[in-house]
């Protein structure tokens, strides 16, 4: 014979329960994925917004030279605007995905806003370089950043822009 226990639960604690149960699998997630990154278990990962600016440009500004190959009907200005529009799309689809995951893990508030919000401006003032090829401040979290080389965008460690 089974027996249940009913206890009520007010929405902190099932918000605690949800949490606790997702939190091993969320962990597997990052942790696969950092290791799909090359970045070693318990190795410190720079938050700051322009940290994370660098890393998601790095990633997805690389793309640019298969882009340019797969568009090459294009002229360079057309070429890095589309590319531009299309890149900047799906940063802010990440970025949207990424807050209303947060919302439903009742894991943003105005810090985590504030924290994002550098980010995406960041993001923008570099796509909006890239397509008017001028000059990028390269983003450095440790000090007031240096700039690049006006007819390309240097972003951590890779150059994502030709002469337009």
């Amino acid at each position: 014979m089974w027996f249940r226990l009913a206890i009520p639960l007010n929405t902190q604690d099932e918000m605690r329960v949800i949490l606790e149960s997702a939190y091993p699998k969320i962990q597997g997630f990052v942790d696969d994925a950092k290791a799909k990154l090359g970045i070693k278990a318990g190795a410190v990962i720079d938050t700051s917004p322009e940290a994370t600016t660098n890393r998601i440009l790095d990633f997805s500004l690389g793309f640019f030279e298969q882009y340019r190959e797969n568009h090459s009907d294009l002229n360079n200005k057309e070429a890095h605007e589309q590319f531009a529009e299309f890149i900047g799309g799906a940063i802010q689809e990440g970025i949207d995905e990424a807050r209303e995951t947060l919302g439903a893990l009742s894991a943003i508030d105005d810090t985590t806003e504030y924290g994002i919000v550098p980010i995406e401006n960041l993001i923008q003032d570099v796509l909006n370089s890239f397509v008017l090829g001028n000059q990028v401040r390269y983003f450095d979290s440790n000090s007031s950043g240096t700039l690049g080389n006006p007819t390309a965008i240097r972003i951590g460690n890779i150059i994502a822009a030709a002469p337009m």
